[in-house]
């Protein structure tokens, strides 16, 4: 029994003193914890001190499951490292050298004459010993075994664990899907045939500055298959290729490999320990796993596919599930078989000796990819044209890179520079370049594949006043991030394609709050309505409140009045906003974006953050219903855009009088230059009313008040827009009666510059009468 013993082997440690403290801490507990046996410090190597005892293993009443060999009492040694213990490196081995390895999954491959070791935490081991002590390290080991008796190492729903490589020297680059989705295609081609494929690969030079390569001794990168007809073209050229190498000019080589698989219904369901460590242990597998091996390295060397010592090989498993945390069931194995001149002792006998070495699979990020990490749910089609790079806009756009979501136009015709470093996304490199152009050369250098991203070096107005609007009609989202009134206005004002839905997005008052605002289907609502709404909600929430106050004092300051500013750029150095502020709202703007892009809805959505000066965050998602749109009866250059709540509340007005006549006064926002009113309130009768079937005169009490409030909030954003009354009996048009009160309230709002505005509301829909010059009765 003791021969089969790892600990046969191992040196016992004479000297108490040549053993660290924590570590004779570590014995006396275990020997605490096992009185029965005799716990000893063993010399495993000059860094490492192993500790072997026995456990008790709970096996099932009618034996291990499968047959498997687990034992009721089963060795394990303790491997301690001799200076960092407890923080790092501590590892469980079986102490038995015929412990069936070839059998269990999560164990840590290595040579078949050394002990295997237990995987016993997925994530960071050293991070699970944190709190725990050596003796909850052996009931771990101890649990391990009992699951591997009962079969449960692989929890129900878990996934098939892969071939794990701990000695790889160098790394094979290549999306794995690529090669899995071959296999498959050859599969479906072949009606389950085993096969091979000869594979056309790149060596990077040594001094390569990719970061995909990074400083491995050793990397390959997949070209791609080799078509069977065109292999002899493809081997000329790798010769072309080849021969303009020196080592006074580096240059990426080319060389051929060969990709295997096995019969579909072939499924291997044996877990390898240890892997081949030369050519004679991998041919065994051509005829105990049913690959072709031999086939496949013969027709490598009849075609003369060699160029260097180096055969890089691709092994395809058929497994019984999808790999852990994979949506395939195909492992992919990568070894090179190495060799100083070619792995042939003559024409046609191949080198057994030949040396193997596995690589590790380095997969380069692809969108698909991406998306599937940050579990991203986009359409994989959406196509989205940003206009604005500056610091919200260009964290948005490499939030959305970084989320898969790359079929982007960015539009921005600004240089950075290196005061934007503050708050950009863009770092140093780029200090002098067009800020679209940098983010779309990052962005690009982040996946390796052929992108759907154009950048487009220009002011964003010549795009979007394009008659034509053909790189518009190319995407399904506008995205505005310019922190420009003037660009939102003429987003507002210029006719857009059906297909576009537009967002805007940007910061306020000095980073506490951000909003997006996302139009609804055919542009109803639109910005200035969600805009609106927003200054509406002012008269509930302080904040907003607040911000549109500073605005207001800051615009009586500079002696001029301008639209609110939603939106906040980076070109000037006198703004004060630190970076982590505009990432965390850009984060937020993102998360929602990314979720209302996937969720088809006609109505608009807008969403607000607010950050408080203690660094509490809290948000408003709010759908935003259509408006109703009314082209005023008497002059139809007029538009009056209602707010659906207020629309409902005013017919809700309507139908408690019900015979009699009611009414009260509107608030919103009204603009003769544009001949647009936005109505955001409809104030009910004042209480001094009069109402009866044939006439309504509204009374004065507490509505002027009532005005001066909104105002105050609103910081005089939202102000009296006209009168609203119900005609119960229908009929839109204005009576006698109702053209006298219209020109009454011209003597008092012509001074001030405002038009009239007279809504008549009928018991199913509203009528308006806008009146800019006389009133004829």
């Amino acid at each position: 029994m003791d021969n089969a013993l790892y600990t046969h082997r191992m040196t016992l440690i004479e000297k108490d003193d040549s053993i660290a403290s924590t570590i004779k801490e570590a014995i006396a507990q275990l020997t605490a914890a096992y009185p029965e046996q005799l716990i000893q410090a063993y010399f495993w190597n000059e860094h490492y001190v192993a500790v072997p005892l026995k456990v008790r293993v709970n096996l099932p009443s009618r034996g291990p499951v499968g047959d498997i060999d687990i034992r009721e009492e089963e060795p394990i040694i303790l491997v301690l490292h001799r200076d960092y213990y407890p923080y790092h490196g501590t590892i469980v081995y079986s102490n038995r050298l015929d412990f069936p390895r070839d059998q269990l999954p999560h164990l840590n491959p290595v040579d078949y004459t050394q002990p295997i070791s237990f995987c016993l935490h997925r994530s960071n081991f050293n991070d699970w010993m944190a709190d725990r002590s050596i003796v909850d390290l052996v009931e771990r080991g101890r649990q391990w075994l009992c699951d591997a008796a009962r079969n449960r190492l692989i929890p129900p729903g878990d996934g098939w664990e892969a071939i794990r490589i701990v000695d790889a020297i160098g790394i094979s680059i290549y999306p794995a899907d690529k090669i899995q989705n071959h296999v498959q295609q050859q599969w479906h081609l072949t009606k389950g045939k085993m096969g091979f494929s000869t594979l056309h690969y790149k060596l990077p030079p040594h001094d390569s500055h990719d970061p995909l390569v990074g400083k491995v001794p050793y990397a390959l990168e997949l070209v791609d298959f080799v078509d069977a007809q065109k292999a002899s073209r493809v081997v000329k050229k790798i010769h072309e290729i080849n021969l303009q190498y020196s080592p006074d000019q580096p240059m990426e080589r080319h060389l051929l490999g060969m990709l295997m698989w096995p019969a579909a219904n072939n499924i291997c369901d044996r877990y390898f320990a240890s892997i081949p460590k030369k050519l004679s242990d991998l041919l065994h597998w051509d005829s105990d796993l049913g690959f072709p091996i031999k086939q496949a390295l013969d027709l490598y060397q009849r075609k003369d596919y060699q160029f260097f010592g180096g055969i890089p090989i691709i092994i395809a498993f058929n497994r019984p599930m999808n790999l852990i945390g994979e949506t395939s069931d195909i492992e992919l194995l990568n070894l090179v078989i190495l060799s100083k001149e070619q792995a042939l002792v003559s024409d046609d006998v191949w080198n057994e000796d030949a040396p193997i070495i596995p690589l590790l699979n380095r997969t380069p990020l692809t969108a698909r990819k991406a998306r599937e990490i940050s579990q991203t749910q986009v359409l994989e089609n959406t196509k989205v044209l940003v206009f604005g790079c500056g610091a919200v806009g260009s964290k948005l756009v490499m939030h959305m890179a970084r989320a898969g979501l790359t079929d982007m136009t960015l539009v921005d015709f600004d240089e950075l520079s290196p005061h934007n470093l503050v708050r950009h996304a863009l770092l140093a490199s780029s200090v002098g370049k067009n800020k679209a152009d940098g983010l779309g050369k990052e962005i690009t250098d982040m996946y390796r594949e052929r992108l759907n991203l154009k950048v487009i070096q220009r002011n964003g107005l010549t795009i979007l006043l394009d008659k034509r609007k053909r790189i518009i009609r190319q995407n399904d989202w506008l995205v505005d991030t310019t922190a420009s009134s003037t660009f939102q206005r003429a987003v507002v004002e210029t006719p857009l394609p059906d297909n576009i839905r537009v967002m805007r997005a940007g910061l306020a008052h000095n980073g506490q709050i951000s909003m997006m605002s996302i139009e609804g289907s055919n542009r109803n609502p639109r910005l200035d309505d969600i805009q609106a709404h927003i200054f509406d909600l002012a008269c509930a929430y302080d904040d907003l409140s607040a911000w549109l106050k500073a605005e207001q004092a800051a615009a009586k300051n500079e002696l001029q009045f301008e639209e609110i500013a939603i939106g906040m750029g980076c070109h000037t150095d006198t703004m004060r906003l630190a970076d982590d502020v505009i990432s965390l709202h850009t984060a937020l703007i993102s998360t929602s974006f990314k979720r209302q892009i996937i969720q088809v809805s006609d109505s608009g959505y807008l969403q607000i953050s607010f950050l408080s000066e203690e660094n509490d965050i809290s948000n408003l998602q709010i759908p935003i219903p259509k408006v109703d749109v009314i082209h005023a009866h008497n002059d139809q250059s007029w538009e009056i855009r209602v707010a659906d709540q207020v629309k409902q509340e005013i017919l809700g007005l309507v139908a408690e009088s019900r015979r009699n006549e009611t009414g009260g006064i509107l608030i919103g926002r009204a603009d003769s230059v544009r001949k647009l009113i936005h109505v955001t309130k409809a104030l009910p009768p004042p209480p001094d009313s009069q109402s009866t079937p044939y006439m309504f005169v509204r009374g004065i009490r507490d509505v002027w008040d009532s005005v001066r409030h909104i105002q105050s909030v609103t910081g005089g954003l939202l102000d009296y827009v006209g009168e609203w009354h119900s005609h119960p009996m229908g009929g839109g048009q204005m009576s006698y009666k109702d053209k006298e009160t219209a020109r009454q309230l011209q003597n008092v709002l012509k001074p001030a510059g405002m038009p009239v505005h007279i809504m008549i509301a009928t018991p199913s829909r509203l009528h308006a009468h806008v009146y800019s010059g006389d009133i004829a009765i």
